[in-house]
Parts: C-alpha cells; structure tokens; sequence
C-alpha cells in the first residue's frame, strides 16, 4: 500500500466509522440525568397540589425520554401524566395514559410499575362509578404488591377498596380495609396515609349514622393534615366536618366549611371535590331557605359530574335538584329531574349486584365498552409506535446527516493537512536541492578556475623551457657539424 493510497484509507475510516459508531449510540448519563430529574421534580409538585405544574414536567419528561430512546424514562413520565390526570379527575384521560404506560411496564417486565397502572385504573373506575371494574384491578395491583412485599402499594390497595366497598354500602368490609392499611402505613410510619385514613374511618361512621364517632375521626385528620400541609387532606376534612354540622341541622356552620374546601379545592383544580362541595352547599343553602344560591351551585355540579363522568354523583345532583324545584313548586322540573336521577341510579347499581362484586365479572355492556376501550387503546398504541419508529428513524438520518457533516469538515481538514505537509516538505526538500546545486556549482567554478591556473603555469613553464634550451634546428646543425669533424 503506497502513500496515497494508505491516506485515502485513512480519510474513509476517520468518515465513516464515527457515523456508524454514533447512530448506535446509548442513552447518555446526562439525558438520563434529566429525565429523571424532571420525574423526580414533577413528583414533589404534584404532593404540593402543584397540578398543572406537575403535568408540565411529565410532559417534558415524556418528550425527552422519547426523543432519547430511554424507554425506563418515557413509562414513568406517562404514568406520571395518567396519575396527575387521576387527581384532576380526568378519568378518560387517566385511562388513556394508564393503559399505555401499563404496556410499556409490562413490555419491560417492570412489576411495580404494572401494579401502580392497575391501582391508578383501579381509582378511575371507582370514579367513575364503576365499582366491580375497580375492585377487579385493585386486586391485580394489590397481587403483585403482595408478591413484591412493597408496603406503600399495599396499604394502599387496602385503603381503595374500602372506599369502594362503603360506596356499595358494604362498610363492615370497608372497616376491615380500613384497618388493614391503617396497620401497613403505622408501622411505617406514614403520617399521611394515617391522615387519609382516619378520614376514611370518620366517612364510614357517618354512613353509619354515627356521627361523633365519625367527627372526631374528621378532626384528627384534619389535624394531622394541616401539620402535614397536605392541601386535599385538609379540603377533605372540611367537607366532611361540614356534613356532620349540616345532619346537625346547623346550615350556616357547614356551609362555612363547605366554602373552606371548595377554595381549595379550586386552587387545585381538582374537579370531582368541587362538584361535592357545590353539591353540599347547595344542600346547606336549601336549608337556608336560599334557593337562588342552591340552584346556581347545582348548575355547577352538574357540569362538573358530566365533565368527569361521574355517575353517581351526577345522580345525586339531579336528586338534589328535583328536592329544590320541588320545595320551590316547580313540579314539571322536579319530576324531570327525578327521573333523571332515578336513571342514573339505576345504571349505578345494574353495576354492582352482588354477583359481579363476589366473582369480579362484568355484565355484557360493560365488557362491551371495555372491549372497545381496548381496541381503541391498541389503535392509540399503533398509531404511537408507528409515529415513534418514524420519528426514530428521522432521528437517526439527521444524526448521520449531522455526524457526516461534521467530519465530513474534520475529514477535509486532515486532507488539507496532508496536502500542506506534502508540500510542505516538497517545498523543503527543492531548497535543499538548490542549495546542493548552487554548492556544486561554485565547486565547478573553483575547479575551472584552478584548471586555468594550471594551464597557464604549464604555458610559463613551457616559455621559460624554449627560452632556456637551444632550438632544434641548432642542435640538428651541431649534430651535423660533429659528425663531419669525426669524418
């Protein structure tokens, strides 16, 4: 291999190489680095009720766990979005994430992240009213939670069903949960899964109808609450404080706190606690003979029910309406507003007998629906992957793009070095031939200079000889004469 050839070999590997190595490149520390920060951080906002901040820092997140490919990165920044959107109560869009960060989790075998997509599930459907689907999913969650020994995801499973088990009725069985999850989170010293909990007990007793059993429940997790600065425990707390003044038949008391929870409520932005609170005021204007106030704060629940999907609650609503109008003798609407209610009941509890709540099944509309959910969800998800391999592939051609560019440059440079040097040296070498030359020149001259010298010390040489020495025609007549005389 000669010298030129051993350069151009040289140039294509300097080209090429780095293209290839680059293209196949790893997530780096510092995107990782990222990523997680903007986790970590949009984690803390949401614990501040922080929401739409926290929403934010997931999304940004998510995009740059995408842009990336750090897969670990893009599941919890979805989750993240799916569970934001929970305490939203975005249901639709808490599912929409939910199941997808759930096949990313189960796509790379991460176990706790499966079984905190199935309690997220889980929480939606109860919000939605759909209480065998929840129970069905808190249990997955709870299975693997168990498997794991992962304490917090426990407790909190718990803690979940008890809250369906009282929308059912059952409290006996949310007692039992309750106390379940109450142990897990004291012994862990938890404060505020104890805080949440007490809440939990002081609803049960008052579904129970024990009403100062449930009050200082109330108090105590308010206490614990406003020590723990936990916005939606204290917004809680006020609500059910004001429902115990409000049995008690002292209107004003409770709607002082129903106002107290609702401001905090809409700081948040939390959708599902400010229908209850309109709903509660509008109970306690109603016994304050206010009815122009309760039928505004109605209105709103109403929105906010439909909004979030919330069956049962939308239900209670339109009860509380059809009681308004038909205090205020407005029978046409009362009625209409019943059977509204009535409808809606209906649909809640065509959900929930107790075949469906013991065997976790679903009748034929709702696994319809679910179905379809699913199908829509595997189409999403297609759509998502086609978009990420082409985004991907994008990435990548402007990655090789850009790397052949820059040492495409760098390889140009080198040429144009080896050229310099090449001639550099070419340059330097001509001069020494030149100097050699010139040295071989003078040495000449030096030669013919003496040769002259030479030649003319043989001409002087050769004059003093003739001036010296006799002619040959003298010698030739000496010769002659000398001859004859010895004749």
């Amino acid at each position: 291999m000669n010298k030129v050839q051993f350069n151009l070999w040289l140039l294509t590997f300097v080209l090429v190489f780095p293209v290839v190595g680059f293209a196949q490149k790893k997530v780096s520390a510092s995107d990782k680095a990222i990523v997680d920060t903007l986790y970590r951080n949009g984690v803390v906002l949401h614990k501040k009720n922080e929401l739409d901040s926290a929403l934010i820092c997931f999304k940004k997140g998510s995009d740059i766990a995408f842009r990336v490919n750090y897969d670990y990165g893009r599941m919890a920044h979805v989750y993240g979005i799916a569970y934001v959107h929970y305490l939203k109560a975005d249901y639709s869009k808490t599912m929409e994430y939910s199941f997808r960060a759930l096949r990313m989790a189960r796509e790379q075998k991460n176990k706790r992240f499966e079984a905190h997509c199935y309690k997220t599930i889980a929480s939606a459907y109860d919000g939605q009213s759909n209480y065998p689907k929840s129970l069905e999913y808190n249990l997955k969650a709870l299975k693997i939670y168990q498997t794991l020994k992962y304490s917090p995801g426990i407790s909190a499973c718990y803690n979940n069903m008890g809250v369906v088990y009282n929308a059912l009725e059952n409290h006996t069985k949310a007692l039992e949960n309750f106390s379940k999850a109450q142990k897990i989170d004291n012994a862990a010293g938890d404060s505020l899964g104890v805080s949440k909990i007490l809440g939990n007990f002081g609803t049960t007793y008052y579904y129970m109808n024990k009403f100062d059993k449930a009050l200082a429940y109330f108090e105590m997790s308010m206490a614990m609450s406003e020590r723990l600065n936990d916005h939606n425990g204290v917004s809680s707390a006020y609500t059910n404080i004001g429902s115990i003044y409000g049995m008690r038949k002292k209107p004003e008391k409770a709607l002082e706190y129903f106002i107290k929870s609702l401001e905090i409520d809409q700081k948040s932005h939390d959708n599902a606690g400010m229908s209850k609170d309109y709903i509660n005021m509008a109970l306690a204007y109603m016994e304050m003979k206010n009815y122009k106030k309760a039928n505004e704060s109605l209105i709103k629940a109403v929105a906010l029910k439909e909004k979030i999907g919330d069956i049962r609650g939308l239900g209670w609503a339109y009860k509380a309406l059809a009681d308004l109008h038909r205090i205020t003798g407005n029978y046409k609407d009362a009625f209409e507003n019943l059977l509204q209610s009535q409808k809606l009941n209906d649909k809640v509890y065509s959900l929930e007998n107790n075949e469906q709540i013991n065997q976790i099944k679903t009748n034929a509309e709702v696994e319809k629906k679910e179905t379809q959910m699913r199908h829509e969800q595997e189409k999403k998800e297609a759509v998502y992957k086609a978009e990420k391999a082409k985004k991907e592939l994008e990435l990548r051609n402007e990655k090789l793009v850009r790397n052949a560019f820059a040492f495409g440059v760098l390889g140009l440079a080198l040429l144009i070095f080896i050229v310099f040097r090449s001639l550099r040296q070419t340059k330097k070498a001509n001069g020494i031939i030149a100097a050699q030359k010139k040295e071989v020149e003078e040495k000449n001259r030096l030669i013919e200079i003496k040769q002259h010298e030479i030649i003319d010390s043989i001409k002087y040489a050769s004059r003093i000889q003739k001036a010296l020495l006799p002619s040959d025609k003298f010698i030739r007549n000496q010769l002659k004469q000398n001859k004859e005389k010895n004749t």
